[in-house]
């Protein structure tokens, strides 16, 4: 059990996320935020289009260079989804510093919050967490309570 972590549901209205990578990380955990009224900051060098699209539609402000250490100003989470661990350590030190919610995506030791799986509609928000150690039990469970939920008209 110790290393469950407690399920807490934040209201992200109008605050500020800044997700530092453009893949394929930053495109899952970006369109998951992007349900939340959350304002969406993208910093990378290189956006992958998926997100670039989400920009297009206004869900997302998308900076394309690199991370600066003044890019965590405003910021109520802080998601750092590079493909280099270094750098994401850094990220999240900085943001922790400034008392912020930081997760690293290539470490979840390294995180102050972790980044659920979710099934959500204009009522209703599930989160499931795994401890890490199988990312597919966790997709399969959220996969399932989707399909639950679809399957009575809730989702």
């Amino acid at each position: 059990m110790a290393d469950l972590k407690f399920p807490l549901f934040l209201d992200l209205t109008g605050k500020t996320a800044v997700m530092v990578g453009g893949g394929r990380i930053a495109l899952r955990r970006t369109r998951t935020l992007a349900a939340f009224d959350v304002r969406i900051r993208v910093i990378a060098p290189e956006i992958c289009e998926e997100i670039r699209v989400l920009s297009r539609e206004g869900k997302v402000e998308c900076i394309p260079r690199a991370y600066e250490p003044e890019d965590l100003s405003g910021a109520f989470l802080v998601l750092a989804a590079t493909d280099d661990p270094d750098l994401n350590r850094s990220i999240v030190r900085q943001a922790k510093e400034m008392g912020l919610f930081a997760n690293n995506a290539s470490d979840r030791n390294d995180s102050n919050f972790f980044f659920p799986a979710v099934a959500v509609n204009d009522s209703l928000s599930v989160g499931i967490c795994g401890t890490g150690r199988d990312h597919g039990a966790v997709a399969r469970v959220a996969a399932e309570i989707r399909k639950f939920l679809k399957e009575r008209g809730i989702l």
